[in-house]
């Protein structure tokens, strides 16, 4: 039990800025089973979220909510997201050769594609997230569904899916009831 809570920290400190006790820390053993518990990290995230949003709408305005809601899971997850796509729209936009591409990637610093990239991604996020209908249950939902996907595009290169195949169906037919599954990431 021991082993599966300190594998299960080992993900959220992986995937989110939230803090885990000292005593954890990257190690491969650990990391590389982390993968089971990221649709869990994914609900935590949805459920910050879900709560800055219901804070938001609730005493200010739905695109107050929708901004804090965004803002909440960018710095729980420490832009983890939006950081990659920011990389590869300044790759594939400044890059001409493979070599030149990955170079720009793996640069730290922001370039005109990338922030042109996130300020697109961002507007579409907010506008996709507003139109929706049942707002709340995305957020909870979405990123879970995310992660699932992780666990099961790769569960022999990082570690065994901790779902079954008749319990992913399950969450995957809940999750289709509501039309913000189209969003997950």
């Amino acid at each position: 039990m021991k082993k599966q809570v300190r594998i299960f920290l080992t993900a959220i400190m992986f995937l989110t800025r939230i803090r885990v006790p000292a005593s954890v820390d990257h190690s491969p053993e650990y990391l590389g089973q982390a993968p089971r518990y990221f649709p869990v990290v994914g609900w935590i995230v949805g459920a910050v979220s879900a709560l800055f949003y219901l804070l938001g709408s609730r005493f200010v305005s739905t695109d107050a909510g929708v901004l804090a809601a965004m803002v909440a899971g960018i710095l729980v997850t420490g832009a983890l997201h939006e950081d990659g796509f920011a990389d590869v729209c300044d790759g594939f936009g400044g890059g001409w050769t493979k070599e030149k591409i990955l170079e720009i990637m793996k640069d730290s610093r922001i370039g005109a594609y990338g922030a042109i990239g996130l300020i697109a991604l961002l507007a579409t996020k907010f506008i996709l997230l507003k139109a929706l209908p049942s707002f709340t249950p995305t957020f909870s939902r979405c990123p879970a569904i995310g992660r699932i996907r992780i666990v099961f595009a790769a569960p022999r290169r990082i570690g065994a899916p901790v779902l079954d195949r008749r319990s992913l169906e399950c969450l995957l037919r809940s999750s289709l009831c509501d039309p913000g599954h189209l969003l997950c990431a």
